[in-house]
């Protein structure tokens, strides 16, 4: 299996059993399989896309794809200023690190061909695994085993999401119930400013709080609070991007009083405070500016 560089990149890290690259703007990166092995794309911004025969597909910011390779070659382009992703290629003896028998392996295999779109909430955790690994200081004693656990959770995550899933029977819900939770869907996403209780937004639409709860997590997969919760947190890292907003202004506009209340539900959801995530961006993009101003790409 070959990984070519058709650009010059600044992030690479390589093991006999994977490899790690990222895809910078104006770059490339050609995956020519020798033998069958497993391709994990992070869009880290927007603007990358992938093509493998006659198929193309544009990644949004933030989303996660599992492929399974066998002869195609797959090329990531990057064509925007600010677009990036990261990319990890996995040759099938990095599975035997995972203790899964060839029954399990063939099973997971099938499951990957048939596997749709990886879920927001799935992509969300591995985004954030990619961002680890790209906050990590090179020159750490610690970078083959930090690598080699962030890697492992990132692939096994995602195996994991494109499982068939034993899921219970959803409700019967009618024209006019479904109507309701989406206008709670949307008062939601447009005012992630404001603090609705569950009554509240019951009332905003004209039912019951146990109908509302009930017939919301049946239909999106979320209780509400978690649906609040994982809108303003995808809100923020889109506001954190630009440097003139404060942290205070940001928690603010999410309908936090104090910063210290955003801080810690940012802290709790993502894993680091919002500063973490400012800089890494702040360095991706000053990093960025010294290799354009170089002519490096």
């Amino acid at each position: 299996m070959e990984l070519l560089q058709a650009e010059k990149r600044a992030f690479k890290y390589d093991h006999p059993d994977y490899n790690v690259r990222m895809v910078y703007p104006y770059t490339s990166h050609e995956i020519v399989p020798e033998n069958q092995s497993y391709l994990v794309i992070i869009a880290i911004e927007e603007g990358c896309s992938l093509s493998s025969g006659s198929r193309k597909i544009v990644l949004k910011a933030g989303s996660s794809m599992l492929l399974r390779l066998h002869t195609n070659t797959v090329r990531i382009t990057s064509k925007h200023s600010n677009s990036c992703c990261l990319i990890l290629l996995y040759r099938d003896s990095y599975l035997q690190q995972m203790d899964i028998s060839e029954q399990n392996i063939v099973a997971i295999n099938e499951a990957i061909l048939n596997a749709g779109k990886i879920s927001d909430e799935t992509s969300l955790i591995t985004y954030v695994k990619a961002t680890d690994l790209l906050r990590m200081k090179v020159n750490s004693l610690l970078l083959p085993a930090f690598y080699k656990s962030k890697s492992l959770f990132i692939l096994s995550t995602l195996m994991d999401a494109v499982q068939p899933k034993v899921l219970p029977d959803k409700l019967e819900l009618r024209e006019s119930d479904v109507e309701k939770i989406s206008q709670v869907k949307l008062l939601i996403e447009n005012n992630l400013h404001e603090t609705y209780t569950i009554h509240q937004l019951a009332k905003e639409v004209g039912t019951n709080v146990q109908y509302l709860k009930q017939h919301f997590k049946s239909y999106y997969g979320l209780t509400i609070f978690n649906f609040v919760l994982k809108c303003k947190m995808q809100r923020a890292q889109h506001l954190l991007k630009d440097r003139r907003l404060t942290i205070s202004f940001i928690g603010n506009q999410l309908g936090y009083k104090h910063a210290s209340h955003f801080t810690a539900a940012f802290k709790k959801f993502f894993g680091y405070v919002p500063n973490s995530l400012r800089y890494l961006l702040i360095m991706a993009y000053d990093e960025l500016a010294a290799i354009l101003e170089m002519g490096l790409v």
